[in-house]
């Protein structure tokens, strides 16, 4: 797949005028960020109060790069934002963040931290999740949601409501086939849009918690949010095996490092019962994970069993916890969420 050319754009926006500058528009965009071979991404930085003033500027962007056969998505965004010395800052209208992390891939994460979401909805709580796993976004699949977000009238996205609980992915932004080729910087610049540019009390209610779904590793996106956002706690997941563990304790050094707190360690596919009510452990008793929570001076918050319909509920985007209330594995959430 061929990619739009950034200087594509800039010609097409070099003939719009800045109205306060009277110069072009260009020097307002700093990153374009292609999304797909038909579509590009960015915003023009103003300050809060010039928005009504560039909402004229944006429309004529669009329509400019539309006669190209191009869609463009146009947010804005606050430039003292962009530039500020590493102050962390809050995100408008949540009142914490809490990150869920891994480490490695393949672990459950995505599913542990929809259904935590959902679990903290249900105990009365005002919750959002932003699936953050630029390069692989699981909410679109998870929540059964993949049309694009509609804008408000500040030009900011307003999340996906469903099961309760506020959403926002980059799934939801780009077409399901298209493979995501960025570099960092522009992962960065996606990111900061997700969070920032996302009207979270859109319906005039704030949220109380927003549920970070972080991208295996330790790369750009744990670390801008750990530079940029206050960060209430970071949870960490982990299957029982030594290879796993590995990889859930480099997360939890970073988050060291970095200031954050760990809220405990979820230990994943630890278990299934089978007909005689005897646990079988798959992966190991999970003494590696015991072990890792003991140095850091964390708790092991619960273990998850293997069950074929969290699985099977998760890829049917109906959330086990949302339809199976009474279920054990519902009961382990909403223990998890009234420890956070």
């Amino acid at each position: 797949m061929s990619y739009i050319d950034e200087k594509i754009i800039r010609e097409i926006l070099q003939n719009i005028i800045d109205p306060k500058s009277g110069g072009s528009i260009n020097a307002r965009v700093k990153t374009i960020s292609p999304i797909s071979r038909d579509s590009v991404a960015f915003a023009i930085e103003c300050d809060r109060d010039e928005i009504a003033i560039y909402k004229n500027v944006l429309a004529d962007c669009v329509t400019a790069i539309a006669k190209k056969g191009i869609d463009a998505k146009i947010s804005f965004t606050n430039p003292t934002h962009q530039h500020s010395e590493k102050k962390k800052r809050d995100i408008p209208n949540v009142e914490k963040v809490i990150l869920v992390a891994s480490g490695k891939g393949g672990v459950g994460k995505s599913t542990i931290a929809f259904n935590l979401a959902l679990s903290m909805a249900k105990q009365g709580k005002k919750v959002g999740i932003v699936d953050a796993d630029i390069y692989g976004p699981s909410l679109p699949k998870l929540s059964g949601l993949a049309h694009k977000p509609a804008l408000d009238s500040d030009n900011f996205m307003i999340p996906h409501s469903k099961f309760d609980i506020k959403m926002m992915s980059v799934g939801y932004l780009v077409d399901e086939e298209s493979a995501l080729i960025w570099r960092g910087p522009m992962t960065t610049k996606i990111l900061h849009q997700l969070m920032m540019m996302t009207n979270w009390a859109h319906d005039g209610e704030a949220l109380d918690y927003l549920i970070i779904d972080t991208p295996p590793g330790t790369g750009d996106v744990h670390l801008s949010l750990a530079e940029n956002f206050n960060i209430y706690g970071a949870l960490i997941i982990s299957a029982p095996q030594e290879l796993s563990t590995a990889d859930a304790m480099k997360s939890m050094q970073m988050y060291k490092k970095l200031d954050i707190p760990i809220l405990g360690v979820i230990r994943n596919y630890a278990f299934f019962t089978d007909s005689n009510g005897k646990k079988n452990y798959l992966f190991g008793d999970g003494a590696s994970i015991d072990k890792m929570a003991k140095k850091f001076n964390v708790s092991v918050l619960a273990e998850i069993p293997v069950i074929q319909d969290i699985s099977t509920s998760s890829d049917s985007g109906k959330p086990f916890v949302y339809y199976n209330e009474d279920h054990e594995v519902s009961k382990i959430f909403s223990m998890i969420a009234a420890a956070i």
